[in-house]
């Protein structure tokens, strides 16, 4: 070879053994000097390169600092399955930060992931640098793997997400609960039957049965949280005309989730009057998760639902419950 190939065989291997250092974060402790390893013919160079990783730079304190940044230049993310994927958002901030929010409409209980890694040269051509294929449900629970460049990813994340260190992926974090209930009847010239019970802790079977045609009556329905020291907190209250609530087009979620939700599995009329002597069922009314926002902490909650005829109160409803978190 002539001494201007091997000069740019000489480069381009340094060029592989800088990308190899930077990549799995390699420390180089060779402090730059006036002083070289090699004085020949061709020059002066540093030709021995001494290097450290993380737990060496440790034990023996030496000084390091890098001479670089790193920029996120873009960031695009596609949905290849909607039938798991029912929303996504992603910003890029500035150049290092990265926002992804999404929500599931399955659980995931299995998964893979394949890691690609690039670097674009001058020329604007890739050369592939790394390329790992990874169980998914494995690497949440082992944080994790001995290549740096996934462990990184990995502590980070957990770091600034609320994605589980385990499968599944739930498509919601919490379920909803009911711990007790109560229903009683406060006028019984008008209501004879007025039972209920709870399977499951999620489901509400209820019976009514009257003793006079129900024409008109109003609605108060107060949502409220239960702090440790057993404060109860109101968050919400509503108050309606229960005929027109009936056959009303709701725009508030709750209520809306309520009466659609009636309506699925009772006999409950669309409009009044309830009728004397007729028994109404609700057959299990649900809980249902998905009926709710993806995200909620965890939290004690209780709903009072009174019912008022024209002169008085007829019934006292208190069902309490809990969100509990999945993971």
């Amino acid at each position: 070879m002539t001494q201007h190939s091997l000069g740019h065989e000489n480069r381009h291997r340094g060029q592989l053994l800088s990308e190899w250092l930077t990549l799995n974060d390699v420390g180089v402790l060779n402090i730059p000097s006036e002083k070289y390893t090699f004085d020949g013919p061709s020059g002066v160079s540093a030709v021995d390169v001494t290097a450290a990783n993380e737990a060496a730079f440790t034990a023996y304190q030496f000084r390091w600092r890098r001479d670089f940044t790193i920029d996120v230049s873009g960031l695009n993310l596609k949905i290849h399955d909607w039938d798991y994927v029912k929303s996504e958002h992603h910003y890029l901030y500035g150049r290092k930060v990265i926002y992804i929010d999404f929500t599931l409409t399955k659980n995931i209980t299995e998964f893979d992931i394949a890691f690609s890694f690039d670097m674009v040269k001058k020329d604007n051509r890739k050369m592939n640098i790394i390329k790992i294929d990874l169980d998914g449900c494995a690497s949440l629970e082992s944080s994790h793997s001995k290549m740096n460049f996934v462990k990184v990813i990995f502590r980070e994340l957990f770091r600034v997400s609320n994605i589980p260190k385990k499968c599944p992926i739930f498509a919601r974090d919490y379920t909803i609960e009911i711990t007790n209930s109560s229903m009683k009847i406060l006028d019984y010239d008008l209501v004879k039957i007025f039972t209920h019970k709870i399977y499951d802790s999620r489901n509400i079977y209820v019976e009514v049965y009257l003793n006079k045609p129900l024409t008109e009556f109003r609605v108060n329905i107060e949502f409220s949280v239960i702090t440790k020291s057993n404060r109860h907190v109101r968050l919400s209250n509503f108050n309606f005309d229960g005929c027109e609530a009936l056959y009303a087009v709701h725009k508030t979620n709750f209520l809306k989730v309520m009466f659609q939700e009636i309506y699925r599995v009772s006999n409950i009329p669309r409009k009044c009057p309830f009728l004397k002597n007729k028994l109404y069922i609700i057959n299990n009314y649900t809980l249902r998760d998905e009926d709710y926002p993806p995200f909620a902490p965890a939290m004690e909650w209780q709903v009072n639902a009174d019912l008022f005829g024209k002169k008085k109160q007829l019934t006292e409803i208190v069902i309490a419950g809990r969100i509990r978190k999945l993971n």
